[in-house]
């Protein structure tokens, strides 16, 4: 019987502290619990509100779980989501690391990205360009909060994530395999990507800082085109992030 304790329990998930003392997080929506089960994340527990259907059921079943049915207030009260969802898992929370035998093409280094829908999102672009490994600065918002979690959309069971000073990892690395998105940079379109790089990517606020600078070789940035020269000072972070990734994508895959 899923009683007041265990709904306190959960929804103290919510807050990085708990998260971090229990070593749980939240996971809501149908595609994305399902996505959590199929991966190397432990699911530790499943409600749901609306009924399963059989296939859903066995799935959950199937990694030795045994779904449980709460009320659609519990479910609102457990729930981080301005409207909750029919389904929410507890998970164990991975633990962070940098897989040096999982390195692709490209590697994320993330400075200061704070809001974790933003972080959220490329976790996602990373899942579909086949990134493997994200670095992340200490700064860089949490990765189990409950908004990175959803905007993921189960992403966060494809990527390796790693939190360090990003000046320390970064010194080990050959400047000419580093680059930042900089405002000042050359024209993404005219640049040559080769195979093993990373790409720095900072705040939509605040950009790359110079101390992370200081290690990069390389600095891009994508021309804004604009008639009427009403332009914004930067684009969203994760915007970036996903065109860039395309440009580098179609250039070492395509052309």
């Amino acid at each position: 019987m899923f009683s007041k304790q265990k709904l306190k329990e959960i929804s103290s998930l919510q807050q990085k502290k708990f998260r971090f003392e229990e070593g749980l997080f939240i996971a809501e929506g149908k595609k994305t619990v399902k996505s959590l089960l199929n991966s190397k994340i432990k699911v530790v527990e499943v409600y749901h509100t609306n009924d399963l259907s059989f296939e859903e059921v066995d799935e959950i079943k199937s990694a030795g779980l045994i779904p449980e049915k709460v009320s659609e207030k519990d479910m609102e009260r457990m729930s981080a989501l301005n409207t909750a969802s029919d389904v929410l898992a507890v998970c164990a929370i991975p633990h962070p690391y940098f897989d040096k035998e999982q390195e692709t093409d490209l590697t994320f280094v993330l400075d200061g990205i704070r809001d974790p829908g933003n972080l959220g999102t490329i976790m996602r672009l990373a899942a579909w360009f086949g990134v493997k490994n994200i670095i992340c600065s200490d700064d860089t918002a949490e990765y189990t909060n409950p908004k990175c979690v959803q905007a993921s959309m189960g992403s966060i069971a494809s990527v390796n994530m790693y939190y360090t000073s990003l000046t320390d990892f970064l010194s080990s690395l050959e400047k000419d395999k580093i680059f930042a998105a900089s405002l000042d940079g050359e024209i993404i379109y005219e640049v040559k990507f080769n195979k093993g790089i990373y790409l720095i990517i900072g705040s939509e606020s605040h950009g790359v800082s110079e101390e992370v600078l200081a290690f990069c070789g390389n600095k891009i940035t994508i021309p804004a085109v604009n008639p009427s020269g009403d332009t914004p000072e930067s684009l969203n972070a994760a915007v970036a992030t996903a065109i860039v990734c395309s440009e580098i994508n179609r250039k070492l895959n395509y052309v």
